[in-house]
């Protein structure tokens, strides 16, 4: 496996995240209680869309998403900067519990990527948490490091239309 980077020259048009987490649920057949039974697993999932793209755009796109050879390659990202959290970098203390944290706040809802976790995307959300959970200790986040994705699937396709403009989406998740 390699690890690819994303091209610079080719921006998405819209990235939408979402937040996964591995449970379990069972509903009694007898009394209808509902147990939930959480497995510990947790990950973002993104649907990125491109704008309209010329040729040149699009070779180097389409050789870029070739070249990942569907799900056996990864690639790293740069977070867009209106996602970014608002300082450089930091060191936070994450608590037994894996969401919660000691060492900054102030930055709900913005996203970073855990350097000491192999670049993975982590997300604000709340005052000291984070989804999805990392192991207690000390870590890393940056806001300039590439975060870490692997395509959902082998398939990736293209369309294009008489206006010679070229288009895709694809669906990705964090490479842990």
């Amino acid at each position: 496996m390699a690890t690819l980077t994303h091209p610079t020259s080719v921006s998405p048009r819209s990235i939408s995240f979402t937040a996964k987490t591995q449970a379990t649920s069972f509903i009694s057949p007898f009394g209808g209680q509902q147990q939930v039974v959480k497995n510990g697993g947790q990950w973002f999932e993104a649907s990125i869309t491109y704008p309209p793209l010329f040729q040149e755009q699009a070779d180097t796109l389409i050789g870029f998403l070739n070249g990942l050879n569907g799900m056996v390659n990864d690639f790293t990202m740069t977070i867009p900067t209106h996602l970014r959290m608002n300082s450089g970098s930091m060191t936070i203390t994450v608590n037994a519990d894996g969401n919660s944290f000691t060492g900054h706040s102030g930055q709900i809802g913005r996203f970073a990527v855990a350097t000491s976790q192999g670049n993975r995307l982590v997300q604000f959300t709340g005052t000291g948490s984070l989804f999805p959970a990392l192991p207690a200790g000390n870590h890393t986040l940056s806001n300039s490091a590439g975060a870490k994705f692997r395509l959902t699937s082998n398939d990736v396709s293209f369309e294009t239309s008489e206006t010679r403009l070229w288009g895709t989406s694809i669906t990705v998740r964090d490479s842990i």
